[in-house]
């Protein structure tokens, strides 16, 4: 189970930092 919740917590971050990421570039190409 440890490593589905690690697991779990580095898709999490994964796709906060992707949002971030595309917000970013959106706000930038507009």
């Amino acid at each position: 189970t440890g490593l589905n919740v690690y697991s779990l917590i580095v898709a999490v971050i994964g796709a906060v930092v992707f949002l971030v990421v595309y917000h970013a570039i959106r706000r930038r190409t507009v």
